[in-house]
């Protein structure tokens, strides 16, 4: 695979923002690589306009999670797959979490696909209900893809990431999807195609690295700090 000099890998970050994206993210499964590396890819919500959408599928809720940035329906929403539905929907505080006020919040039921796509779709429209998204607003972050692969499978999650996909990017959103397998793993190979980028973490020396793969250009980076 051809490793792109900084100006190509700029560039290609600048595509993925300007016609939106979908990132897998594999590699480590250590909380301080995947939240640096979250915190990042959601930007700063202090000081750039952002609607963030949390989706968990993990049952882990903490006020950490959702970063920074403004809690109002507004500005940030939180999608929970459970096999516990407190209702259609919701506005609470995370279980465990002081958020400081409350938060739009929406239970699905687990072990439903279309359900929690069509929650996350339903978010998204929730967002644009004062007019459009400005490339990028749309930050999406999705916990954890391998609870529902092993209840669904890898087809299943392909089509369910390609329909979830095309939402964020009809508003030229980002979303990164975590699936915490090593890189060579059969299932990211499986899954790859199905994103815009793939990026890889790993810890060195107790810093948290990444590096992107582009799968539609054969194209990697090195690795570099968070």
């Amino acid at each position: 695979m051809k490793t792109p000099g900084q100006n190509s890998f700029t560039v290609a970050l600048s595509e993925l923002k300007r016609r939106g994206c979908n990132i897998l993210v594999v590699g480590s499964s250590e909380p301080d690589a995947r939240q640096s590396l979250t915190r990042r890819l959601l930007g700063d919500a202090t000081t750039e306009p952002r609607k963030r959408l949390f989706v968990f599928t993990d049952g882990v809720h903490t006020h950490e999670r959702l970063g920074n940035g403004p809690r109002d329906d507004d500005s940030l929403r939180v999608v929970t797959q459970s096999s516990v539905v407190r209702g259609a929907a919701a506005t609470e505080g995370l279980p465990g979490s002081t958020l400081g006020g409350p938060v739009a919040h929406e239970y699905v039921e687990a072990g439903d696909l279309g359900s929690l796509s069509w929650a996350i779709g339903d978010a998204i429209t929730s967002f644009q209900s004062n007019g459009p998204l400005e490339t990028s607003e749309l930050r999406l972050c999705l916990d954890s893809l391998q609870p529902l692969v092993e209840d669904h499978g890898v087809k299943s999650v392909r089509r369910f990431a390609s329909v979830v996909g095309g939402r964020v990017k009809s508003v030229a959103g980002m979303a990164h999807y975590h699936l915490s397998v090593p890189n060579d793993d059969p299932v990211v190979d499986e899954l790859a195609d199905a994103f815009d980028a793939v990026i890889e973490l790993r810890m060195c020396d107790g810093t948290p690295e990444h590096r992107w793969t582009f799968p539609d250009r054969a194209l990697s980076n090195d690795w570099m700090p968070i």
